[in-house]
């Protein structure tokens, strides 16, 4: 996951807009959130840091993160624990 989020923060080509991540979110009424690949700043061994519509920055560790799609096609789904190409 490291890895997609990497190509996500520094590949031209990938157009960060059509990204989206689903996360685990406490405190929310649904549990869960959301964020696109624009929102995301930099990346750690453990997680990603995105910057929220607040303007502050927010850790989100790997393990919370339950899906990512690009262009409406699931890349990462953590239900089924794959990857898709």
């Amino acid at each position: 996951m490291r890895e997609y989020f990497n190509k996500l923060l520094w590949d031209k080509t990938v157009d960060k807009k059509q990204v989206k991540v689903k996360f685990v979110s406490r405190g929310t009424s649904t549990q869960t959130d959301m964020f696109t690949g624009e929102q995301v700043v930099r990346v750690s061994r453990d997680g990603v840091i995105i910057l929220t519509e607040s303007g502050t920055e927010k850790y989100i560790p790997y393990h919370r993160i339950l899906e990512i799609t690009y262009s409406g096609k699931t890349v990462f789904n953590k239900k089924e624990e794959k990857y898709f190409v």
